[in-house]
């Protein structure tokens, strides 16, 4: 695919400007080479650090997190809690050094970088120290009202909007909206769903932001396009 932009830029025979986000999933040993080898190519213009390890973030419910993961990969009771200690151990090994080190490469960069699924005061307030400028998916009104002080812009998805809330369970898009914390407003998962919207949703501050990006719950690979 990215081959496939370059090339056709090239040749300027597209009719929009397309960009490369990557977003990556931070527990996993592949992360940092994926990275490394993608970042270099010269549509790359913004990132996101995930982290879906059970007990964080999204899934700081480790029961959601259970009901989540054992229900997409069919998996018996037994095949969920090895699944688990093992995202919980690929956590502990790669998720910090990840995060840090990939935050880094942006700076010196200068690409734009996202945080992702924020919940808490700390998880804003390391966000902002790593350089994020967009924080993505705030799961929490707390985190969305922290990540405004810090000068981040706030984004979350269109299809929250257009479901009237979180698939799992967190804030919900048009609350920030009418209290004046959205800024951007993604496609996510659902490119269409900037196009739709329900009549009581109040999206005067949000901008579009029609993105395609990759689904922000597969663990079982470490960046994407």
């Amino acid at each position: 695919m990215i081959n496939a932009i370059e090339e056709t830029q090239k040749r300027g025979v597209n009719r929009a400007e397309h960009r490369l986000h990557l977003r990556c999933e931070l527990p996993h040993h592949t992360t940092l080479p994926l990275f490394e080898k993608l970042v270099q190519r010269e549509p790359v213009t913004l990132v996101s650090l995930m982290d879906h390890s059970p007990g964080q973030r999204q899934f700081a419910n480790r029961e959601k997190y259970r009901e989540y993961y054992q229900g997409k990969y069919s998996l018996t009771d037994a095949q969920m809690q090895q699944y688990e200690e093992e995202q919980l151990a690929l956590a502990a090994r790669w998720s910090q050094p990840n995060r840090e080190t990939i935050a880094a490469l942006c700076r010196v960069r200068q690409i734009a970088l996202a945080s992702h699924d924020d919940a808490t005061h700390a998880h804003v307030a390391e966000s902002h120290q790593l350089g994020s400028v967009i924080a993505e998916f705030p799961t929490t009104f707390e985190a969305a009202e922290a990540s405004r002080k810090h000068g981040m812009n706030v984004l979350m998805g269109a299809p929250n909007i257009v479901r009237g809330g979180s698939h799992s369970g967190n804030v919900a898009a048009s609350e920030l909206a009418q209290l004046g914390l959205l800024d951007i407003l993604s496609s996510d998962y659902y490119p269409p769903a900037c196009w739709m919207r329900r009549s009581a949703s109040p999206m005067t501050r949000a901008t579009a932001l029609r993105c395609r990006s990759g689904e922000a719950g597969d663990q079982k690979s470490g960046a994407s396009a």
